[in-house]
């Protein structure tokens, strides 16, 4: 695929994202497909304004009730972030399931409520007062099975990633001295599994959990969990 400078930056960035194989694997299947906008959100000037918008280059429906929200197929839905809908997973599993693209748009974006959306694989994340171009680009870019995100957002998250690789890099230093095996429960340790959680985890016994994690403080220089956290959390 033929894929600007500009959308590799934001298809590495959603890259890193635990689930992007199977979205994807989802987006490739609708390359090529005529697909309906569909445009939902409980601000009617928002709405009104992405329909004069799109309508310069598409043919877009506006939807008003959540039944037939739901009961959408086959299409783009752009959806307003301030909808009241429940669970934000169910929503979107129900959507996926008849073959929708999803492109969340909000009045006030954050790189919070992006992670937060992008973790359930919606296709798109930008500001819904966005420029005339930005929409476009948004709108191709999805339909063509790609992932999109607002400049701002996909800039917040490439620094993200950086300070998270910087992260990666001091922790590798810290755990330079630890076996694989010790390295591997040093990484539970820090998310703060308990030694019980780490032995169904990765199949031992809690003697060989209890072991491994005297080694690692004496290794460390540490002398128990709290300190052991000050250290690899910096």
């Amino acid at each position: 695929f033929k894929i600007s400078l500009y959308f590799n930056i934001v298809i590495y960035n959603i890259i890193l994202h635990k689930k992007i194989k199977k979205l994807l694997k989802y987006n490739i299947l609708n390359i090529g497909k005529k697909m309906e906008i569909v445009l939902f959100g409980d601000n009617i000037e928002i709405i009104s304004r992405w329909e004069k918008i799109l309508n310069k280059k598409y043919k877009t429906k506006i939807i008003s009730n959540e039944e037939d929200f739901y009961f959408t197929e086959n299409s783009l839905l752009i959806i307003l972030a301030s909808i009241k809908t429940g669970n934000k997973e169910i929503m979107v599993k129900k959507l996926q399931k008849n073959k929708n693209l999803i492109l969340i748009l909000d009045e006030i974006p954050s790189f919070s409520k992006a992670k937060a959306w992008l973790d359930e694989e919606v296709n798109g994340y930008g500001n819904a007062l966005m420029q005339d171009l930005f929409f476009y680009s948004a709108v191709e870019t999805i339909i063509s099975g790609y992932s999109w995100l607002s400049p701002q957002i996909a800039h917040e998250l490439f620094l993200n990633i950086s300070k998270e690789k910087d992260n990666f890099e001091k922790q590798d230093d810290i755990f330079s001295n630890l076996t694989s095996s010790e390295i591997n429960i040093a990484k539970y340790l820090k998310i703060g599994y308990k030694n019980i959680e780490i032995s169904e985890e990765l199949n031992i016994s809690i003697n060989t959990v209890k072991k491994h994690i005297k080694n690692i403080y004496t290794k460390l220089n540490v002398s128990d969990r709290v300190s052991f956290l000050k250290l690899v959390m910096g």
